[in-house]
């Protein structure tokens, strides 16, 4: 819902108050302003400072199993790369396997941006994101509200 009422503000507020507006919430802490996934995402972070090698890697494949299977199940586009390269979410379970799927190029995000949307987030959960496009044109793209803070 934020996201969607941010979005809504930008087209319709004063570009001078935007700005002000701006600046003010630049100055509220990231603990304050991104509320618990920072608070948690920073606590993981210093956690896994200590972790050895073993512990670290594990972590990464048991996270990456459930990212797999969530774009399988909630993300159109990679449901159709799998299937298209005759893949199941069990076929991917180290860093290694990600070489099983193709790249993800801008022009895909471009061209695919509405099948690269999950299923599973509320049109109000979603928040427009883009870069910079300093290495060519701006991207776009949707983020829930607990990724920008990690």
């Amino acid at each position: 819902m934020r996201g969607y009422l941010k979005t809504l503000l930008q087209r319709r507020v004063p570009e001078p108050i935007r700005k002000w507006a701006q600046l003010i919430a630049d100055r509220v802490p990231p603990s304050v302003r991104y509320g618990k996934p920072y608070s948690e995402a920073l606590a993981l972070l210093k956690e896994s400072e200590t972790w050895d090698e073993e512990t670290l890697v594990a972590y990464q494949e048991k996270r990456l199993q459930i990212l797999i299977n969530h774009c399988y199940a909630n993300i159109p586009y990679y449901r159709e790369v799998f299937q298209k390269n005759g893949l199941t979410p069990e076929d991917i379970q180290t860093v290694d396997d990600l070489q099983k799927l193709p790249f993800l190029t801008k022009e895909i995000v471009r061209r695919r941006k509405k099948d690269l949307i999950a299923t599973n987030i509320s049109f109000l959960d979603r928040e427009v994101a883009s870069t910079s496009g300093s290495t060519g044109a701006p991207l776009d793209f949707y983020m829930d509200p607990t990724t920008r803070p990690m």
